[in-house]
């Protein structure tokens, strides 16, 4: 089952009615003053007016929308440095909040500096450990990597060879992290995992074969994976939840009866999605499949099924003025990681990927997302700040 469904907004702004002041007030005019302030007023006819009217309307909430922009910017804080003093307190990582929106935008006011300053807070480096060596020089190739092709990417003789850390150091200018907004991980063919990430300019990279459902409507709607597509989560048996630069959503459940999961892609305005293993369980003798997931809506709610215990406990103890989840993954088995907005996580990973995130925190750095797949047992991306010199 797909559904489709839009958004869209813009933003200026002067105000029809100014702000914060009284209303005049006209229940003090008499009748005849009305009736002489409209024998004044120049006539028009019906479509004019109406016309007139939904301009006006529509500057309202332009200005609006530019006044929410300015609020958003003005109370955001900016740490100075991600891996200096006071980066982090208590476990906690500093404010974070989705960058991407201020980032992606084309007529954000930010300075150069502030740009900077956020894409530190998101994250400008990438640990990635892939086993396939196409999709590995693939990324590495996108991610501006200055590497050389096939050899042992990390100095220490005890890692994996198909392990490599990207950052501003070793890829050239905007490279590694800097400009991407999005990454994700999908079950590829026998040769391994593929992958997809879009850019903060609204471009977008897909290595590998999109979810069959997906890749044949978007053939049938004529839209183009590297061009029109701006977010990607895929999981078991083709599920998929697409976003594009439209602001259409798409989305598809490998489990069809799975009217939790409908009617709240119907009812919330949308901001991740990601899918589990598929559950099998049997009864009276006849099996059954359930999917696992987790919805995260813009205005803060949280919605799962089917998700390891330690991460239901901890979402469903967190009380309402707490910081709100936002950013989450379900990997292989009871696998997860999740960030909260402020720029707190808690991760349950396998061996490999758990040692990686303690070593980038040991050196100071700060985890703000990892890119995992329920069908994808040894393939991950953990994006971070920068680490400091050891």
């Amino acid at each position: 089952e797909e559904i489709d469904s839009t958004q869209s907004g813009r933003s200026r702004r002067r105000h029809r009615v100014p702000l914060l002041e009284a209303p005049p007030e006209t229940a003090k005019t008499s009748y005849q003053d009305m009736v002489l302030l409209l024998q004044n007023h120049p006539t028009k006819d019906e479509v004019s007016a109406v016309r007139d009217e939904l301009h006006l309307l529509n500057l309202e909430l332009e200005a609006l929308g530019e006044d929410r922009y300015e609020l958003d910017k003005k109370y955001m804080h900016l740490p100075p440095s991600p891996t200096g003093p006071g980066s982090r307190k208590n476990g906690v990582h500093g404010n974070f909040w989705d960058v991407n929106v201020l980032l992606g935008n084309s007529r954000s006011k930010l300075s150069p500096d502030e740009k900077d300053k956020l894409k530190c807070v998101r994250g400008v480096c990438l640990s990635v450990h892939i086993h396939n060596p196409r999709a590995r020089e693939a990324l590495l190739s996108k991610c501006g990597s200055k590497l050389a092709r096939s050899r042992g990417f990390q100095q220490s003789g005890q890692r994996e060879t198909s392990f490599v850390t990207l950052e501003p150091s070793n890829c050239r200018r905007g490279g590694a992290g800097e400009n991407i907004q999005h990454m994700a991980i999908m079950h590829g063919n026998d040769a391994g995992a593929a992958f997809f990430f879009s850019r903060d300019n609204g471009k977008s990279y897909t290595w590998g074969h999109l979810p069959p459902r997906l890749f044949r409507r978007m053939k049938q709607e004529g839209l183009d994976r590297d061009g029109d597509l701006v977010y990607l989560s895929t999981g078991p048996r083709g599920s998929y939840y697409a976003q594009f630069r439209t602001g259409h959503c798409w989305w598809g459940n490998a489990v069809e009866n799975d009217n939790d999961f409908h009617a709240i892609m119907n009812d919330w305005d949308v901001y991740r999605v990601v899918f589990g293993p598929i559950i099998t369980h049997e009864h009276d003798g006849q099996k059954y499949t359930t999917s696992s997931w987790v919805i995260l809506g813009r205005d803060g709610r949280a919605a799962w099924k089917n998700v390891p215990s330690r991460l239901h406990n901890l979402l469903s103890s967190r009380l309402a003025d707490w910081a709100a989840p936002a950013e989450v993954a379900l990997g292989c088995g009871d696998s997860y990681f999740v960030r909260f907005l402020d720029g707190s996580i808690d991760y349950c990973l396998p061996a490999t990927i758990a040692d990686e995130c303690s070593r980038i925190e040991l050196r100071g750095g700060s985890i703000t997302g990892v890119v995992l797949h329920a069908d994808v047992s040894n393939d991950f991306i953990i994006r971070h700040t920068q680490v400091n010199e050891s």
